[in-house]
């Protein structure tokens, strides 16, 4: 019985694991062929990070020109 639960719980952590592993080659493949959905990400998180600063509206224009 303990075995079992055993079993269960490799089998689930393996799974966990992969989808892991799934997601960081995923991560990667983006960053090497810079495809629109991972430039978009960077975009957007680089906007958030700027107004979490404090940066007014220009300067976040100034910005988005200057990395356009």
């Amino acid at each position: 019985m303990y075995e079992l639960i055993v079993y269960i719980l490799c089998f689930i952590g393996i799974i966990y694991f992969i989808r892991r592993i799934i997601g960081f080659l995923r991560i990667l493949l983006q960053l090497v062929f810079k495809t629109d959905e991972f430039k978009s990400r960077v975009a957007i998180d680089a906007q958030l990070e700027i107004r979490c600063r404090g940066f007014t509206a220009g300067d976040i224009e100034e910005i988005n020109l200057f990395h356009t």
